[in-house]
């Protein structure tokens, strides 16, 4: 049998139902078919493996950061019709892509600028469900 890696979902769920999200997620890896089965429909997209895989790397530095800000380690939902995503944290920097309302962000990373923090972090569409890993403004978010 094949030995699944696997990364606690703890930060994606609601309290208390960790359990068969983890359970159910397991099941769809080892069939193999994980993202063609995950239904993209915004809210309850379930983490690609691509998503988990960056949350696994992204957890490990948000302990290291968590000082820098109180959104650090926790993941927050983009609350504007569209943010764009950054290659870094400034608007001088380019656009990545742009996210609908929704989006899933884990914040590893934070930069302070005059009227706005500046997250880093892994950002699912909830469009598309394609995982970003890249800056956003506390201004898109909840």
């Amino acid at each position: 049998a094949m030995v699944q890696s696997f990364i606690p979902e703890a930060v994606l769920v609601e309290e208390g139902s960790t359990e068969e999200v983890s359970n159910e997620t397991e099941q769809v890896d080892q069939e193999g078919n994980q993202d063609q089965v995950e239904e993209q429909s915004g809210e309850n997209t379930r983490p690609s493996k691509k998503e988990k895989e960056l949350l696994k790397e992204a957890e490990k530095k948000a302990k290291k950061n968590k000082d820098q800000d109180h959104r650090v380690g926790k993941t927050v939902k983009t609350t504007v019709s569209y943010s764009n995503v950054r290659s870094g944290p400034g608007l001088d920097y380019s656009i990545v892509t742009s996210v609908s309302k929704g989006s899933r962000v884990f914040i590893y990373e934070a930069e302070g600028e005059d009227e706005r923090t500046w997250y880093h972090g892994i950002i699912t569409s909830s469009e598309t469900g394609n995982s970003y890993d890249a800056w956003i403004s506390s201004k898109n978010l909840e």
